[in-house]
């Protein structure tokens, strides 16, 4: 019985880690930029980038692989990147990192056929969506990031490393092991909740005067 409280303490660290840190606005805005920089890099044609995503299952391919870490990824594209990239990679060298410029609940969406539309967006939708806020904010639409934080339950997230209340059993004094939801004052017995999708747009604004004018 005593050991509810460990495993208690085990989920809320979980929860918090993943609210907190996991999906903080700012990791959020520089693993995107990371992200379309390196697809950035890859679509100019930066042969070292493509070789070191492509893999390819040999033994070559993985020696090039644990050659590179985070300095020398983003120097290489600063250095041999396309305009694109490269500007990427410089902005997040010295930290002038996109701003989060819109966000908003999918649940708070007006009407079914939005909030279904934007549950599920596609990788393609998701582009022609970057395409027109680009044109309509007056910047490239390679730098606007269309991202849908979905922070789940910790309990049962991700897929393959769920706590399943099933497995765990309980011993209380004077009874017969019991699954762990079944108790009532342990937080496994609350209603589970999800925090519905959040929609969040980042661009290159450095000031809230640019984004005004």
């Amino acid at each position: 019985e005593e050991g509810v409280y460990a495993l208690e303490q085990f989920v809320m660290a979980k929860y918090l880690m993943t609210t907190q840190v996991y999906f903080h606005k700012i990791r959020c805005i520089t693993d995107s930029m990371i992200v379309r920089g390196i697809e950035l890099a890859v679509e100019e044609g930066l042969e070292d980038v493509k070789k070191l995503y492509a893999y390819n299952g040999t033994v070559a391919f993985i020696e090039n692989y644990c050659k590179y870490y985070d300095g020398n990824l983003m120097g290489l594209i600063i250095k041999k990147g396309g305009p694109l990239s490269k500007e990427l990679f410089e902005r997040l060298f010295h930290r002038r990192l996109f701003k989060q410029i819109h966000k908003k609940r999918v649940s708070d969406l007006e009407g079914a056929r939005l909030k279904d539309k934007f549950s599920t967006l596609t990788v393609e939708k998701t582009r022609e969506l970057e395409i027109a806020l680009g044109q309509g904010l007056n910047i490239n639409p390679k730098f606007v990031i269309i991202k849908i934080v979905d922070i789940k339950n910790p309990i049962g997230r991700p897929e393959g490393f769920s706590i399943v209340d099933s497995s765990i059993l309980v011993k209380l004094s004077g009874r017969e092991p019991e699954e762990i939801s079944a108790i009532p004052w342990s937080i496994f017995n609350f209603k589970r909740t999800e925090k519905t999708p959040e929609l969040q747009v980042y661009a290159p604004y450095d000031s809230l005067t640019e984004l005004m004018s």
